[in-house]
C-alpha cells in the first residue's frame, strides 16, 4: 500500500512550493490526503493535470548554516537550500528527532503562507507515521521547507491567561474595521494588516491549553467548523476558513512528537491563526450556531470530494472525516459539504 503516494512524491520532488500563478503547491498534501481517505487510485490522475501548473524548484543560493539558520527565514528563493538542510539532519538525526528540534523553531511562524507550511508538514508526518520510505523522508525535508522559506508572524502579546475554552475565547475576538482590511490579495498580505491592530496580539493568551492536548485541538477544530459554517459565504470565503480547520488536523498529526509544552504552544498558535483569519474575514463576530447540521454520509462526502476534484475541498473533507471519526461531530462534514458547494469544481 502506497505505492501510488510515493510515486506521487516522487515525481514532485523536481518542483517547488509555488504553481505559476503565485499560489501554493497543494500537490503533495493532496495526494497524501487521497492516499489517507483511500483513493490511491485516484492519485496519478489528479496530479497529472496538476503538475501542468506547478514550478520547477528554484536553484540553490546558498547553504543554511545551522549556526545562521535565522537568517535564511522568510526567503522563498531559499526554498532549495533549506530542503537540503532538513534532508541533511533527516538523515543524521531520525525525523522524529528533527520534528522535535524544527518544529519549535519555527511554530511562531505558523501562519507562513496561510498556513500551508504547517500543513504540508502535518500530511507528510502522518505519511512517515505509516511507512517509512525514501519519498516520504524527502517530502518532510521539502515540507519543512515550505514552512521556513515562507516565514511569517502573526502579532501576538503575552500575559496572563483567560483560561477560556475555544468557542468563548473566539467568541471574544473583535473584527478589524474595514478600512484596515486587505483582503484582495493573498491570506498571508490579509493578515499582515492585524499589525495595525494592537489589541489583536492580546488574544493570544485567551486560550486555556492546562487540558489533554489532543481533546483541546478537536474542541479547536469543532469551533473552527462552525466558524466556517458562519462566514464562509463565497469562494474566497470558503477557501480562507478551510485553512483553519486543516491546520488543526496538521496540529494532531504532528504533535505526538513533540514535548507537551511544544505542542500546546503548536496548538495556541493554530487557534490564534484562526481567530486572525476570523478578524479580517469574517462580516460578523463569532457566535455558535443554533441551526442543526446536516445528516451527511461519510462515504457520500468522501466521493463528491473526489469527484469535485478542488485541493481545499479534497483536503478539507480529509480533515473534516478525521475528525467526524474522533468525535461524531456533524459540523465537519457539514462544513466540507459547504465548501464544496461554493469553491468552483476543479478543471480537468
Amino acid at each position: 500500500m502506497g505505492h501510488a503516494l510515493d510515486s506521487a512524491l516522487g515525481q514532485l520532488h523536481a518542483y517547488g512550493c509555488e504553481l505559476n500563478n503565485g499560489l501554493t503547491n497543494h500537490a503533495p498534501m493532496v495526494a497524501e490526503a487521497l492516499h489517507h481517505l483511500g483513493l490511491d487510485s485516484a492519485i496519478e490522475a489528479w496530479l497529472s493535470t496538476e503538475l501542468k501548473r506547478c514550478l520547477l524548484r528554484p536553484s540553490h543560493v546558498q547553504p543554511v548554516m545551522l549556526d545562521e539558520w535565522q537568517d535564511a527565514l522568510a526567503d522563498p528563493a531559499r526554498y532549495s537550500d533549506w530542503a537540503d538542510l532538513f534532508n541533511n539532519e533527516i538523515g543524521n538525526m531520525g525525523w522524529t528527532a528533527t520534528l522535535q528540534q524544527w518544529v519549535p523553531r519555527l511554530t511562531p511562524g505558523f501562519a507562513s503562507a496561510a498556513t500551508h507550511g504547517i500543513i504540508r508538514v502535518g500530511h507528510a508526518t502522518r505519511a512517515l507515521r505509516d511507512s517509512e520510505t525514501e519519498a516520504r523522508l524527502l517530502e518532510l525535508a521539502e515540507a519543512l521547507a515550505s514552512w521556513a522559506c515562507n516565514y511569517f508572524v502573526l502579532p501576538v502579546a503575552t500575559g496572563k491567561p483567560l483560561q477560556l475554552n475555544p468557542s468563548h475565547a473566539l467568541t471574544g475576538i473583535a473584527l478589524a474595521p474595514e478600512d484596515l482590511r486587505n483582503t484582495s490579495g493573498s491570506i498571508t498580505a490579509a493578515l499582515a494588516g492585524l499589525q495595525a491592530i494592537p489589541e489583536f496580539a492580546d488574544h493570544f493568551a485567551t486560550l486555556n491549553v492546562d487540558d489533554d492536548i489532543d481533546e483541546l485541538a478537536l474542541d479547536v477544530a469543532a469551533t473552527f467548523a462552525r466558524l466556517f459554517c458562519q462566514s464562509a459565504r463565497s469562494v474566497s470565503g470558503a477557501i480562507v476558513f478551510t485553512h483553519a480547520i486543516t491546520a488543526v488536523n496538521a496540529v494532531r498529526n504532528i504533535g505526538p512528537y513533540l514535548l507537551a509544552d511544544d505542542g500546546k504552544a503548536l496548538l495556541r498558535q493554530a487557534f490564534h491563526t484562526g481567530c486572525a483569519l476570523h478578524a479580517v474575514y469574517s462580516a460578523n463576530r463569532y457566535a455558535p450556531p443554533v441551526h442543526e447540521p446536516l445528516p451527511l454520509d461519510t462515504a457520500e462526502c468522501i466521493y463528491d470530494a473526489l469527484q469535485h476534484g478542488d485541493e481545499h475541498v479534497i483536503k478539507l473533507t480529509d480533515a473534516c472525516v478525521t475528525f467526524t471519526e474522533a468525535t461524531g461531530d456533524a459540523f465537519f462534514l457539514t462544513a466540507a459539504e459547504r465548501c464544496r458547494r461554493l469553491v468552483p469544481p476543479r478543471t480537468r
